[in-house]
């Protein structure tokens, strides 16, 4: 019995060094598994942000390609325009060298009036109205529609402005106030540019722009304002113009074949 009572003892002692370990276990068990929650959070929250932050670099970069191209666009429009005023440039001198020899003073001068008028060279810009329009970059065809006064007016081609007008033979043509108004851009459905118009009132007749500011750094009238974009971009998309309330007011497809 006395051997019994104390191998029990020694039994006892045992279990209680292991449960008292087995407990110390466990505890360190919960620490970790709250430590690994905490740092989940802590990752899915970075996650979160640079997830946020890469899409934003994205719409930058896109901003970024469609004014490269736009740019690109331009020079080699200007490069040819350059090249065939050259070329007609020589082409009258030659031709008016050769006359000069059997023509009279006054035919003589008459042809250089003529040489020098030929040398200007004109060109037009600006931005697409309603239908189609043959310019620098292509065909670009317009379509609009409004669900009042207030609608769009023209976009550039080259994706340096928009602009709003206040249709004044409209039934509804007593002017709004622009405030908490929004203005975005669809390309392939993805919504590539957005801002939020400035306090002013668009009254019956009068018309609203927004500038790109790589068309523009700084407004110069009240019913002008610079987005905070390089460029608005080229190519088929789709515009929205929507109210303080969300209601869209107002579209505008273009089309560049």
């Amino acid at each position: 019995m006395a051997e019994r009572n104390g191998a029990f003892a020694t039994m006892q002692a045992r279990i209680a060094s292991l449960t008292s370990e087995n407990e110390e276990l466990m505890r360190q068990l919960s620490a970790k598994e709250t430590e690994m929650d905490s740092l989940r959070l802590s990752y899915d929250s970075q996650l979160m942000t640079l997830t946020s932050e890469l899409e934003s670099v994205m719409s930058q970069l896109q901003v970024l390609m469609d004014a490269k191209l736009s740019l690109e666009l331009e020079i080699a429009t200007y490069m040819k325009l350059l090249e065939g005023e050259e070329s007609r440039g020589a082409s009258m001198s030659s031709m008016m060298s050769s006359a000069m020899g059997t023509q009279s003073s006054g035919a003589a001068s008459l042809s250089a009036a003529l040489s020098g008028g030929g040398s200007s060279m004109s060109m037009s810009g600006g931005g697409s109205s309603m239908g189609s329009s043959s310019q620098s970059m292509g065909k670009m065809t317009v379509q609009r529609s409004s669900k009042g006064a207030v609608g769009f007016a023209s976009v550039d081609h080259a994706g340096g402005s928009i602009v709003l007008e206040c249709d004044a033979v409209h039934a509804q043509a007593r002017g709004a106030n622009l405030r908490g108004w929004k203005v975005q851009k669809s390309v392939s459905g993805r919504v590539t540019f957005s801002v939020v118009l400035t306090d002013f009132t668009l009254t019956a007749g009068a018309t609203y722009t927004i500038w790109a500011k790589g068309a523009k750094e700084v407004a110069s009238s009240q019913n002008e304002m610079v987005a905070d974009a390089f460029s608005f971009g080229v190519g088929t998309c789709s515009w929205q113009l929507f109210d303080a309330n969300g209601q869209e007011k107002a579209t505008l497809n273009a089309t560049v074949s």
